[in-house]
């Protein structure tokens, strides 16, 4: 009988062999694998934390709320480091306390949307007749309307129709609603004008202790019926004025007072008590060169 395993050995094919490792540095890799992780570990952590961390000086501050807010309608640059706690920290800070005062702004100054435990613009237009607590920075700001003896708040069925003529998705053009051009917006215009400057037939009564009551006519809730008209009072353009004093006097109230807040349509509040000195560009238009 042939021998088959010498055959295939003949063939080429090499015998398994088995090698023993030797187990006397055994101890010197581990330690090493030990020290290159321990390396490794700490190269990372070094760089998370220069991810984390903050350099002092100006910076952007922006909100770190994805809900509703108002914090694009402003610009809001705070110097870091200017106090008692490190950049990281006070940046962590200040971002917290400036985004919850965004949202928090945003809803009570909305005359679009009702949110749950919050007496807005909306509610108050939605509720006439009715005694409402509404919070402290509402109320501050109708007092200072009241104060200058202005009737700016109760043009907001205007505000509203202008929004509506220059934002809406319809057949007609700005010009076809502008009261300037047509005769029947102009009409509409006029009177919704009347009513706005009569205290007879709009006035949100202030009764102290952050209450307030929207009176509205009867004829005028009969023309508002009829016509369409939802808003009594809002702020429109004005709005963000007080808004900017609000997050201002947030910030300022809790020890934050090297920033400066602006937005948009021009408004602008410094934070700090007048010591610091600010520059801005001012341009202009020299024919065909700014």
């Amino acid at each position: 009988m042939k021998d088959r395993s010498k055959s295939r050995l003949s063939n080429g094919v090499k015998p398994v062999q088995q090698i023993e490792v030797s187990e006397k540095n055994v101890k010197k890799r581990l330690i090493a694998m030990l020290i290159f992780l321990a390396i490794g570990v700490t190269s990372l952590g070094f760089f998370i934390s220069s991810l984390l961390s903050t350099e002092p000086g100006w910076a952007q501050i922006e909100i770190n709320t994805s809900g509703v807010s108002c914090g694009e309608d402003f610009i809001f640059n705070y110097y870091l480091g200017g106090g008692e706690e490190s950049a990281t920290n006070e940046k962590k800070q200040v971002t917290s306390l400036y985004s919850a005062a965004c949202a928090k702004a945003y809803k009570l100054f909305d005359r679009y949307t009702e949110y749950d435990g919050v007496k807005n613009i909306y509610y108050i237009n939605t509720h006439v007749g009715e005694t409402i607590k509404v919070d402290k920075i509402l109320y501050k700001a109708f007092e200072l309307l009241e104060e200058t003896g202005s009737r700016y708040l109760y043009f907001g069925a205007i505000y509203a129709e202008y929004v509506n003529m220059y934002f809406s998705e319809g057949s007609l053009s700005s010009e076809d609603k502008d009261p300037y051009i047509d005769s029947e917006f102009a009409e509409i215009f006029a009177e919704m004008a009347a009513y706005a400057v009569d205290p007879e037939a709009v006035y949100l009564e202030l009764l102290g202790d952050n209450k307030v009551r929207l009176n509205v006519s009867e004829k005028y809730l009969s023309y508002a019926e009829e016509n369409g008209v939802e808003v009594f009072i809002d702020f429109f353009r004005a709005k963000n004025a007080f808004i900017i004093d609000y997050l201002a006097d947030t910030l300022v109230e809790n020890g934050f007072t090297y920033g400066c807040i602006s937005s948009y349509d021009g408004y602008v509040r410094n934070l700090d008590n007048g010591e610091s000195k600010y520059s801005l560009n001012l341009f202009d238009k020299n024919g065909d060169y700014i």
